[in-house]
């Protein structure tokens, strides 16, 4: 029956339904963040390390801590908490750019770390540092990245991490840091 009828109209073509958009939400933009590590007597067992994270130049975030470490300390694991400490202050879905002077923690995190991982840590000096910084790195959704300071400004901002760590050593100031604390939990 279908194939006799014929329907005529005006001409007029009728508008085509087309849902409302919902406007995307734009990703969060890329945070830059500069670490400093100064270690005084690194490896003994008197050493004193000290760690510096800097957003900005007067930035409030910018914190400097100290680490009271129950063995020898040396800048490496400084460099590690430095990150992690970085990390743990940005939102998980929020980029980061972590600019160090020294590529060590680039290193541990991008060549080292599968391997440690696939061996149980067997063999690694003190891998609690690193186990903290995978684990915070893991739980994150958006983008992690290690460079050098590129620029003037960039490594002005990492020297200013640099004196937040000296003056959390010298005045013994802001969080003190304990390996021991932060070990096998999210803290």
């Amino acid at each position: 029956l279908t194939d006799g009828f014929r329907i005529f109209t005006e001409g007029v073509p009728t508008p085509e339904y087309s849902p409302p958009s919902l406007p995307t939400p734009s990703p969060p933009a890329e945070v830059t963040i500069h670490i400093g590590v100064v270690c005084v007597d690194s490896g003994s067992l008197e050493s004193k390390s000290g760690v510096g994270v800097c957003f900005g130049a007067n930035d409030a975030q910018n914190v400097g801590a100290w680490l009271p470490m129950e063995n020898s300390t040396t800048k490496y694991e400084a460099e590690l908490v430095a990150a992690t400490i970085a990390v743990r202050a940005v939102p998980p879905d929020t980029p980061v750019l972590l600019i160090s002077r020294n590529d060590s923690v680039a290193t541990a995190m991008n060549k080292h770390l599968n391997i440690w991982e696939d061996k149980g840590w067997v063999g690694v000096q003190n891998p609690v540092p690193a186990q903290q910084l995978a684990l915070y790195l893991r739980s994150r959704s958006a983008l992690t990245s290690f460079a050098k300071p590129t620029s003037a400004s960039t490594s002005a901002l990492c020297c200013s991490a640099k004196d937040l760590a000296r003056t959390a050593i010298t005045e013994s100031i802001g969080p003190v840091l304990s390996i021991k604390r932060l070990r096998g939990r999210l803290v």
